[in-house]
């Protein structure tokens, strides 16, 4: 039983507000973290939490389902984040995501250049590795450089919806 009158009530819990409250999108996957904020993938949607922008409530939790997206021709296979941007793989383009506080913009990186799931794609720090749909091994660092030159023919004897690459550091 409350017994306390309204008026003895404290001003002082504020809760967000919609649409800026939303939870994450159903069916999402991929979730990586860039700019303060999660981003997630759902087919080929994009979203990003407001993170430091919100005022209220949790961040990283809190999602804004009207216009905190982008909408990509193809589904999101893969992300990879980096200082430079977030990476976004599709089956043939590599996209990037530019901007910082929660204006972003999106554009194609790389045609031609895509993965066919999210194993396909590793990181050390700032520097990305990929089999691509194509078959090919490449690290993208300070440029684009093909890896698996040598070994081209067994990579590309390889199913891209098999493949699982990973870093091994010794040391």
């Amino acid at each position: 039983t409350d017994s306390s009158p309204d008026t003895g009530l404290v001003n002082g819990i504020v809760a967000p507000l919609a649409p800026n409250n939303a939870p994450c999108p159903a069916g999402a996957s991929l979730v990586t973290f860039w700019d303060g904020r999660p981003w997630v993938a759902a087919k080929n949607f994009i979203y990003w939490a407001l993170g430091p922008q919100a005022t209220t409530g949790l961040g990283e939790q809190a999602f804004n389902l009207s216009t905190n997206f982008f909408k990509l021709p193809i589904n999101v296979n893969a992300f990879a984040p980096t200082t430079q941007g977030l990476l976004v793989f599709t089956n043939d383009t590599t996209w990037i995501v530019t901007g910082t506080g929660g204006v972003y913009f999106i554009n194609p990186w790389q045609q031609n250049f895509g993965v066919k799931q999210p194993n396909a794609v590793t990181q050390d720090g700032d520097l990305v590795f990929v089999v691509t749909s194509r078959g090919q091994c490449f690290e993208i660092g300070g440029s684009l450089t093909e890896i698996g030159f040598n070994i081209r023919r067994k990579i590309a004897a390889m199913n891209p919806l098999n493949v699982s690459i990973t870093v091994h550091r010794n040391g």
